[in-house]
């Protein structure tokens, strides 16, 4: 992210002369900035997103609602970005076949990203402490993100850790987390067997389901019950607004609040059913 909001400030004041700090960006800058966040829907969505972010951290609401900025390029686009409901969570859970059941609770219950589902790896599931790594970028355990493994989270993994062990019984062995047999080894799952996995959780129950879907859907029932802005940021690993913070996370300083605010999901809207 940092990445494309320097290329976009780079854009602003070379290509095309309106150098500009983030307290001093307005509609004129959006305006010109505009055709350059990308050729496709999507992409330009996920670029609003991103900058949308970077300035109300800054105290800056040019871009308070990124979906009506992006109508302006794409009149056809519909409706705001999909959030799960812990109601429509649990009937997801209740059609959940096998490894679904795992994906949907990491995304859910911990505030997986797909990539996250695809990195994790074995050591990163602490059982004496309780908590599940959020690995971020490839390689680098400095900016990996615990969470709190909640109660229905450690059903599904304990349930996938025996399984796991079925399977590695003379296979070669992997150190990634969530794996399927191919001949005589464990591989990692590709970043579009996830994407099935939970599509097809969706169609079961008629709801059109994304993996990230799943992670706003989080994030907003935690605010509806309680959470603020800063336990959100903490909870979703975003990248930390000053030196200060980034401190304090490495340091652990704040995982008494992140476990309080993760918590807040575990209570069901209502009785979940066990079935596989």
């Amino acid at each position: 992210m940092r990445t494309q909001l320097a290329r976009l400030g780079r854009l602003l004041a070379t290509d095309l002369g309106m150098p500009v700090t983030p307290e001093q960006f307005g509609p004129s800058h959006l305006a010109a900035l505009l055709p350059y966040l990308g050729e496709a829907p999507k992409t330009v969505r996920t670029n609003l997103g991103w900058l949308s972010s970077f300035l109300t951290d800054q105290g800056n609401t040019t871009i308070r609602k990124p979906i009506l900025v992006l109508k302006r390029r794409f009149p056809d686009v519909t409706g705001p970005l999909r959030r799960t409901t812990r109601k429509e969570f649990d009937l997801l859970m209740d059609h959940a076949q096998g490894l679904e059941r795992v994906v949907l609770a990491l995304e859910y219950f911990a505030g997986f990203r797909r990539v996250s589902v695809m990195r994790a790896r074995c050591g990163d599931v602490r059982w004496d402490a309780a908590k599940i790594g959020i690995r971020q970028k490839e390689g680098y355990d400095r900016v990996t993100h615990w969470a709190e493994l909640l109660e229905p989270l450690k059903r599904e993994l304990r349930w996938y850790e025996k399984l796991r062990e079925q399977w590695a019984q003379g296979r070669a062995p992997s150190d990634y987390l969530l794996v399927h047999v191919d001949g005589d080894r464990l591989v990692p799952w590709s970043d579009h067997a996830i994407d099935m996995m939970v599509s097809r959780a969706g169609e079961r129950v008629g709801i059109r389901l994304a993996n990230h879907d799943l992670r706003r859907g989080a994030a907003r029932t935690l605010r509806e019950r309680g959470a603020t802005p800063h336990d959100l940021h903490d909870f979703l690993g975003h990248s930390a607004k000053t030196p200060d913070t980034l401190a304090m996370h490495y340091a652990g300083e704040d995982q008494e609040n992140l476990v309080r605010v993760s918590r807040l999901l575990e209570a069901p809207d209502k009785p979940v059913l066990r079935a596989r």
